[in-house]
Parts: C-alpha cells; structure tokens; sequence
C-alpha cells in the first residue's frame, strides 16, 4: 500500500502558509467594513449524489452507473476584502460513491496448464461492483456574495481543490464460465474442476482500488445567505465538486483480466484507460465573524 502521509503534510503545510499569509495581511488592514468583521471562521455540510465514471476495457459491454448518496463537511477560515469579495480555504472531508453494472464480460487468451498449451475463454454477466473513494481536501475559494438588502444576499464561491484519498474500497461480484480449447485434441472443456474450468460459477471479491496520492479539482457552490447579525451567517445552495483528470493510480492495462480463474476477481477501474469523479447536492454553511 502506497503511503499518503508525505502528500497530506504537505497539504497542512500549504494550509498554514496560507493563514499565516492572510494574518500578515490583516496586521496593515482595517479588520472591519462598515461595524462588521472581516475575518470569519465556518463549517459546511453537504448530502450529495456522487459517482465514479470510467472507461471501460472493450471486454466489458452493457455498461450502466448509478450514483450513490455521500456527504462532505469541512471547516473554513476566510477574510473579506470588502461587502462583495473575500477568499478562503480550510480542510474537509468526503466521499464519492457509485455502482457499476455490466451486462456482458467476454474475453480469451493462450496460456498452458501443467504439460498442454490451451486457449482459455472466459464470459460473464450480472457484472457489479461498488467503489468508495473517501479523501481529505484542502480548498482555496474565491467568495463572491452581492447583498440584497441588510439580512439577505446571494453567493457564489469558486475554486479549486486539492485532495489526498485516505480510504478506496471496492467489491464486485458476477457470474462466470471458464472454459479451455486445446487444439492439439480438439476439445472445448467446461463444467469440470480441472484447471478452473467451471460453469455458471458465481464469483466475488473486494479489496482496495489504487487512486494517485495527490488530485485536483473543481469545486463551485451558489445559493442564498441570510444574516440574522452582524456576527453570524447562514447559507444554503448547490455545491459542485469534480476532479480534473485521471484519479486511477493503475499502470498499463493491456493485460487486464476482470476474473481469470474461480474465487477471484478485480477492480473494472484497475482495467480502466482513464477514471474520474464528481458530484452534485446541497450545501449548508454557517460562518461565524470574528
């Protein structure tokens, strides 16, 4: 397992750098516009619908995703330059989950047993596999709000993300039939032990996904905000996150088998030319001023 502790300092470090950045800044500027502070700390919640996209091995057919239910939080320190923008940053976490189905998996390959050279076939349907991606992220946010009277505005907040996984978890299962052609005898065998030459086998498996240590991302989120008092602030809007290029971390797929014997299967994603990810839901935030 590949360690993710170098990659994740290096985030904290950013992050410091950023606030000690934002402190310097405040040291030579009014902390207040008109009565009210421009420093703020905060947190968000947001129930979203997620999902994994990838490109599957040609091998696999019929293919069809299904967006799971997920939920972020993070927790935010931002300074506003004036009444209409401000930026931010701070550190969350989330978790994008999908389902993937295959109708149709077929695929054959020369390979030998003990003493004979034989071609093995191997087709299967009823093909899914559930992956889970969990990763701590930093964001840097540019926030844009337009007031719309003393206690109601509107915003928007644009940025990017930078994200570590900390826990990819897959499982999959499907039904399979091995099969071995042996040219020198011209028989076709299946059904029988020997070789793992079974038929209708149901087969399943789980286990970690490789995701690249350090991604980033795209994340955007607009609504409405109310503002009871000076000191506190309430939003609730659309938030949007995705990641901009490829997240899998698994090497040349030429040799990609989805099953290749009974009781063992992998990842669709390790078989994958490119995999990405997003995600779409509410967000809400409170932001107390400091």
């Amino acid at each position: 397992m590949k360690t993710r502790k170098p990659q994740i300092r290096h985030g904290v470090l950013f992050l410091f750098l950023f606030f000690i950045s934002i402190a310097g800044y405040s040291q030579g500027t009014d902390l207040f516009i008109g009565g009210k502070s421009r420093f703020y700390v905060g947190f968000t919640l947001s129930p979203v619908q997620s999902g994994i996209s990838i490109n599957a091995p040609a091998a696999l057919t019929q293919l069809e995703y299904d967006r799971k239910s997920s939920l972020s939080f993070s927790m935010v320190a931002g300074f506003m330059f004036s009444d209409y923008f401000g930026i931010s940053s701070g550190l969350g976490y989330s978790t994008l989950k999908s389902e993937i189905m295959a109708g149709r998996y077929a695929i054959n390959y020369d390979t030998t047993d003990v003493n004979e050279s034989y071609t093995r076939f191997i087709t299967g349907d009823n093909i899914k596999e559930t992956q889970q991606i969990s990763y701590i992220k930093i964001p840097l946010i540019i926030n844009t709000q337009i007031p719309m009277g003393k206690k109601f505005g509107m915003f928007l907040n644009t940025g990017l993300n930078l994200m570590f996984p900390v826990s990819n978890h897959f499982n999959n299962s499907g039904r399979f039939t091995y099969e071995g052609y042996y040219p020198a005898y011209n028989v076709r065998i299946t059904g029988v032990p020997y070789e793992g030459f079974e038929k209708d086998y149901s087969n399943s498996d789980e286990g970690e996904i490789q995701i690249k240590p350090i991604n980033l991302g795209l994340t955007a989120s607009g609504g409405i905000q109310y503002s009871p008092g000076e000191k506190i602030q309430f939003s609730l809007g659309l938030t949007y996150d995705s990641f901009f290029s490829d997240i899998s971390d698994y090497g040349e797929t030429g040799n990609y088998r989805l099953s290749s014997n009974p009781g063992q299967m992998k990842s669709i994603m390790e078989g994958s030319s490119a995999s990405t990810a997003s995600s779409l839901g509410l967000a809400f935030s409170i932001r107390f001023f400091l």
